[in-house]
């Protein structure tokens, strides 16, 4: 965990969380909309993928592939694992302690009782753990997918909390791999958006890096084109006032 001396405010109950995942190990693809979005009024974690097999760092938590109902593939399993631990971790003390304002109590006030773990908001980029994690553990009340295909069991099961879908732009429920049979099994609330201009890759860092910063002066007009046609700040903009709002709402 890398820690930033960024107080959390001391003087409450409790800070509600959200967790972000991305389906690569590179944290950094995918850290402006976690950023944007934090203290609106979320606690954000974000989820750098242990491994892709459940084998390396994941045996003692005790979780193994026949806990999840109807089985899913691997690599998945090793997210929703990860994902399950994070929230588990909120819950110790010793970790609490680590957090800026959440480290002591106070003699002139109540102290802040930590983070809301029971009801966890997530999303993520690519790989689908936001909605398998939904079903298997009933802490995470509310999940986004940022234009990834959906396996394991949750393709045909659905979920019954609050979901959000993000594609890019030509990505309908009918062609992308298990979206079609997730809406129709889902029976809270759902919506599904598409959005113009865009490629899987527009939903990482890179275009708001490249757009927004003194590095689009560096690269080339095909090395741009593989993030899409939208501006990367207005994307940025976009994506997290949808996130925002769907977490206020779910």
């Amino acid at each position: 965990m890398r820690r930033f001396r960024t107080p959390v405010y001391p003087f409450c109950s409790s800070h509600p969380v959200s967790a972000t995942s991305v389906a690569s190990t590179a944290r950094p693809w995918r850290m402006f909309p976690a950023k944007a979005t934090s203290s609106f009024p979320w606690i954000i974690h974000t989820i750098r993928p242990s491994s892709s097999t459940p084998t390396a760092g994941l045996s003692p938590l005790g979780i193994q592939p026949e806990d999840f109902p109807g089985g899913i593939p691997t690599p998945l399993y090793a997210r929703v694992a990860d994902a399950i631990f994070v929230v588990n971790a909120l819950n110790n003390r010793t970790i609490l302690a680590q957090i800026p304002g959440l480290e002591h109590s106070s003699s002139r006030v109540q102290p802040c009782r930590g983070l809301q773990t029971r009801k966890v908001g997530i999303f993520g980029h690519s790989f689908g753990t936001a909605a398998q994690v939904m079903i298997n553990d009933t802490r995470f009340v509310a999940g986004a997918n940022m234009d990834g295909a959906l396996w394991g069991s949750v393709a045909t099961l659905g979920v019954a909390s609050p979901f959000l879908l993000m594609a890019k732009q030509d990505d309908f429920r009918a062609n992308v791999t298990g979206w079609m049979s997730f809406w129709n099994a889902s029976t809270g609330y759902k919506r599904d958006i598409l959005f113009n201009g865009t490629l899987h890759t527009s939903f990482t860092d890179m275009p708001a890096l490249v757009d927004g910063t003194p590095l689009g002066s560096l690269v080339s007009p095909s090395f741009r084109a593989q993030f899409g046609s939208i501006n990367g700040l207005r994307m940025l903009n976009i994506e997290t006032a949808y996130i925002r709002a769907f977490l206020a709402f779910g």
